[in-house]
C-alpha cells in the first residue's frame, strides 16, 4: 500500500487517464497508434467506424503486413511507404467507398495515424 504522499497523487492521476481515454473515443478524427514496427497498438471508436472493423480485430497487427478487412489496398501501402519518410506524411487515400484524407505523425513510441473521412467534399 502507498504511502500517502504517493496516494494523494493517485485519484488525480487515474482522473486523468481516464479523461485521456474518454477524449481519445471522442475525437472527431480517426486515431489508430502504430508501434515502431508498425503494430496496431490502439485505436479510437472513429477509426473502428472507419476502417469498419474492431479494434480487437486488429490489436497486436502489422498494418503494412496484413490487409485491413475491407480495405482495397491503398491505405496499407500508403501507411508503409509514409512510414519509411522522416516527420509528418499527409494524403488522399480511397479506402472502399470512402475517401481518406490520412496524416502518419512519428513520435518515440511510434506513429499516430489520424483519418478523416472527406468523400462528400469530393463529390463536390
Amino acid at each position: 500500500m502507498g504511502s500517502a504522499p504517493e496516494a494523494e497523487f493517485e485519484a488525480p492521476a487515474q482522473r486523468a487517464r481516464d479523461w485521456l481515454g474518454v477524449s481519445f473515443d471522442r475525437l472527431s478524427e480517426g486515431l489508430v497508434l502504430l508501434s515502431p514496427e508498425g503494430a496496431v497498438e490502439a485505436m479510437n471508436a472513429r477509426a473502428e467506424v472507419l476502417l469498419g472493423v474492431t479494434r480487437a480485430a486488429l490489436l497486436g497487427r502489422q498494418v503494412t503486413e496484413d490487409r485491413i478487412p475491407g480495405a482495397s489496398g491503398p491505405l496499407t501501402e500508403w501507411v508503409a511507404s509514409a512510414r519509411s519518410v522522416e516527420g509528418d506524411s499527409e494524403g488522399l487515400v480511397p479506402f472502399g467507398e470512402l475517401w481518406l484524407r490520412v496524416r502518419l505523425t512519428p513520435c518515440e513510441e511510434g506513429h499516430a495515424l489520424f483519418l478523416l473521412d472527406c468523400t462528400e467534399s469530393r463529390r463536390v
